[in-house]
């Protein structure tokens, strides 16, 4: 629909900045038990949603803080709350398979298993084609949902109909230990008329 076609279209024209901030999401370590990595994602994670209009917050937990944002809507009926994680599986540093390590994303031009080769110098190119892929540690798993929703809420404008919530967890990839009590805590802020979890398909 029109909502379909306005996200395609700001994405064409905004595809160098997308990528960009997805690239420097990527080059902060985020394994879970990485106390100072974890808190380095949440401060850029804090920055970014404000930057895409959205009030964001940290929501402390008994663990890893969650990353809470909110935008609401003059007149809105319903609330979308969108569920994503911004932390990672722990990596076998010395035996991953690039270069620079796993947070230092690159741009090939295929899938690395067909034999896609490394663009250099990627981040000054306006266009990638729909074959190029990014590779680094929780590139699909999960932070392009975060910046996936960030580029569609722009697109979108004052053309939402819904209040957004987002609530960004910090370790689902242990098993989300301290996230059933932080809902009873924040019950308020994550009361929505639906829930969306957000998973990249790759």
């Amino acid at each position: 629909g029109q909502d379909r076609a306005a996200v395609q279209q700001y994405v064409t024209a905004h595809r160098r900045q997308i990528v960009g901030e997805f690239t420097e999401l990527l080059s902060i370590p985020n394994v879970g038990t990485d106390h100072a990595g974890i808190r380095r994602n949440t401060e850029f994670l804090l920055a970014m949603l404000q930057r895409h209009g959205l009030k964001a917050e940290l929501l402390e937990t008994a663990g890893n803080p969650l990353v809470y944002a909110e935008k609401y809507v003059p007149g809105a009926a319903r609330t979308l709350l969108f569920y994503i994680h911004y932390d990672g599986q722990p990596v076998d540093v010395p035996n991953w398979k690039q270069e620079g390590g796993p947070f230092h994303p690159v741009m090939r031009d295929g899938r690395m298993e067909d034999g896609g080769k490394i663009v250099t110098n990627f981040a000054s190119l306006n266009n990638f084609p729909d074959d190029w892929r990014l590779y680094a540690r929780s590139a699909s798993d999960d932070k392009a949902p975060i910046v996936a929703l960030c580029a569609a809420l722009d697109s979108l404008g004052g053309s939402l109909r819904s209040n957004i919530h987002v609530v960004l967890d910090g370790e689902e990839e242990m098993g989300s230990p301290s996230l059933t009590a932080a809902i009873a805590r924040y019950r308020d802020k994550l009361r929505a008329s639906m829930l969306q979890i957000g998973r990249a398909h790759v």
